[in-house]
C-alpha cells in the first residue's frame, strides 16, 4: 500500500485527503471524479459482434475446409464448394448465437447487480452508485454491507468483516480505529477495510483512501487480466487432430499425385482433379458442426442449472474437472456451517439436515435444550428469514451464529417473537482473549437476563447451577464442571 494509510491516525488520514468526519460536498465529489476517475475496474475491451463471428472460424479443421472450398470453386466444382461453405456457415452461426446470447445474459446480470453505497455527502447520509465514490468520501457500514472501496476505519462498534474474497481466510476480522505502527500485510491491517469484502456484524464508518484499480482488488484484477488466456483441453485436442489430418491428407494426396503424374503419366489437369476429390472427401466436414452442436447443447444445460458460459469451448473445460483441491476453507465451499449436536449436562440431541435449509429436526427435547437454543438466539447478531418459494433461508451475518439460528428454527422457535419478548439492552462483543460474548436483556417481568456464549471451559467456569431436562435447577459441582467443559470426543 503506497501511502501506508494504516500508519496514520484518523485525523492524519482526513487531513491528507482534505476531508472531514462530515464527508465531502457534492461539488467536491464531482471534482474528484474528474481527478481520480470512477471507482470501477477497467475490464478488457469486449470484442465486437463481427470479431465474435470471425472467431468461430479459428480452428485447423475449419482452415482445411476453407481451403478445400476455395479449391473446389477454382476448378469449377461449385456443388462441393457450396456444400462446404454451407456447413461452415451453419457451424459459425450456431456458435455465434450461443456466445452472443450468453454475453447478453452476462450484461443483464451486471446491470442488475450494480451496487450502491451509503455515504456522507453535504453532512447527511445519501445513497450513491458505488462507481461514484472518491477518495475522501465517508462510507457507512453495517451488517451485510459490501465494502465498496479501500478505506481507513474511523469508527467501529463491534465491526467484523469477512475478507475471505481477498485473503482466503473464512473467519471474520475485528476492525479497530487505532493506527498500526509496524509494517504489516493486508490480513493484519485491522484498521482498514477493503473493496469486495463484506461486513458480517457490527457497524462503523470509514474514509475512502483508494478507488478503482488502485484498490487491493483492482491490483488483483490487473494481474488476472494481464495473464494470457489458456486454451481448453478440447481446443488443444482439436488443434492436434487438425494437424494430424493435414499431415495425413497431404501425404495421401502427395503419393496419389506422384503415382498418377510421374508413373502413370496422367495429364496434369486430370490428376489434379483426382487429388482434389480425394482432398475434399478425406476431410470430415460434418465434424465441426457436430462438435459445435454438442457444445451448444451443453451450454444450454448449464444455463438451466443457472450457470452462464461465455465461450462455447469453456463447456468442455468445465466438464473435464473431476477434482478440486483447495487449501483454504470457505473459498470454494458454500461458506455455511451446520449445528449437528446439542449437548447439555443432562442430555444430548442430534440435529438433522445440512446448511441453511429447513430440513431436519432435533432428536430430543427438554427444558435444558430450550434454554440453550434461546440463549443461542438472543446472544446473536445475525439474522435469518424464510422466503416464499425458496428451500434455503435468507441469511445475513456470521456463519457460526447463523448455524445457531437455523438449529432454533428446526426446534420450532419464532426468532422474531423471542427477541421482542427479551429485548437487548447491552452487549459485550466477543473478545478473543476472553473467548466469550455476552448480551443483556430485559424479561417480561422487568428482570435482567444475561446470555453468554463462548468456549465451553470459559463459560462453565462462571456457572454455579445448571438446569435439567425436566426444568429443575441443580448445583454444578467441580466434577460436573470438568465434564461439561470437556465433553467426550464423540460429542465434539
Amino acid at each position: 500500500m503506497e501511502n501506508r494509510w494504516y500508519h496514520l491516525p484518523k485525523s492524519g488520514v482526513l487531513e491528507k485527503l482534505s476531508s472531514s468526519p462530515n464527508g465531502l460536498t457534492s461539488a467536491e465529489a464531482v471534482k474528484r471524479i474528474a481527478e481520480y476517475g470512477y471507482n470501477e475496474l477497467e475490464m478488457k475491451k469486449e470484442e465486437g459482434l463481427f470479431s465474435l463471428f470471425v472467431r468461430q472460424f479459428k480452428s485447423p479443421l475449419i482452415y482445411i475446409l476453407l481451403f478445400a472450398a476455395i479449391i473446389s470453386f477454382a476448378v469449377k466444382k461449385n456443388t462441393n464448394g457450396i456444400v462446404i461453405f454451407a456447413v461452415l456457415m451453419v457451424n459459425a452461426v450456431t456458435g455465434f448465437i450461443q456466445e452472443a446470447r450468453a454475453r447478453k445474459s452476462m450484461a443483464a446480470l451486471k446491470e442488475l447487480s450494480a451496487p450502491k453505497a451509503r455515504v456522507l455527502r453535504d453532512g447527511r447520509q445519501v445513497e450513491v452508485p458505488t462507481k461514484e465514490l472518491v477518495p475522501g468520501d465517508i462510507i457507512i457500514m453495517e451488517s451485510g454491507t459490501r465494502v465498496p472501496a479501500d478505506a481507513r476505519v474511523l469508527d467501529s462498534v463491534r465491526l467484523q468483516v469477512n475478507e475471505s474474497a481477498l485473503t482466503g481466510e473464512s473467519h471474520p476480522v475485528y476492525k479497530i480505529t487505532d493506527p498500526i505502527e509496524t509494517e504489516v500485510g493486508v490480513p493484519e491491517m485491522l484498521n482498514m477495510v477493503f473493496s469486495g469484502t463484506v461486513v458480517v456484524s457490527g457497524r462503523g464508518t470509514a474514509v475512502v483512501v483508494e478507488t478503482g484499480l488502485k484498490t487491493q482488488l483492482g491490483q488483483m484484477a490487473e494481474i488476472i487480466q494481464s495473464a494470457p488466456e489458456p486454451k481448453t483441453p478440447f481446443q488443444r485436442k482439436m488443434e492436434k487432430l487438425g494437424r494430424f489430418i493435414i499431415i495425413l491428407v497431404s501425404a495421401q494426396v502427395g503419393i496419389v499425385f506422384l503415382v498418377g503424374f510421374l508413373i502413370r503419366r496422367m495429364p496434369f489437369y486430370d490428376i489434379f482433379l483426382v487429388v482434389l476429390s480425394q482432398l475434399v472427401s478425406s476431410i470430415p466436414e460434418g465434424l465441426p458442426v457436430a462438435l459445435t452442436v454438442a457444445l451448444a447443447v451443453g451450454m444450454q444445460r448449464m444455463a438451466k442449472r443457472k450457470a452462464l458460459i461465455r465461450k462455447l469451448y469453456a463447456v468442455e473445460g468445465i466438464g473435464c474437472v473431476s477434482v478440486i483441491c483447495s487449501d483454504k476453507t470457505g473459498t470454494l465451499t458454500r461458506n455455511e456451517m451446520t449445528s449437528k449436536r446439542l449437548s447439555t449436562v443432562d442430555s444430548d440431541a442430534e440435529i438433522g439436515g445440512v446448511g441453511y435449509r429447513m430440513e431436519g429436526k432435533l432428536s430430543a427435547s427438554g427444558k435444558d435444550m430450550e434454554k440453550l437454543l434461546a440463549a443461542g438466539v438472543l446472544c446473536n447478531n445475525s439474522a435469518v428469514g424464510v422466503s416464499d418459494g425458496r428451500k434455503e433461508l435468507e441469511v445475513d451475518g456470521d456463519p457460526t451464529e447463523i448455524a445457531y439460528l437455523v438449529a432454533a428454527l428446526k426446534a420450532g422457535f419464532n426468532l422474531e417473537e423471542l427477541r421482542k419478548k427479551y429485548p437487548r439492552i447491552d452487549e459485550l462483543p466477543f473478545d478473543p482473549d476472553v473467548r466469550m460474548m455476552a448480551t443483556e436483556h430485559t424479561t417480561p417481568e422487568g428482570r435482567h437476563l444475561v446470555c453468554v456464549k463462548g468456549a465451553p471451559e470459559k463459560v462453565v467456569e462462571l456457572c454455579a447451577e445448571y438446569i435439567t431436562s425436566e426444568g429443575n435447577v441443580r448445583e454444578m459441582g467441580k466434577d460436573i464442571q470438568q465434564e461439561a467443559a470437556l465433553p467426550p470426543v464423540s460429542q465434539l
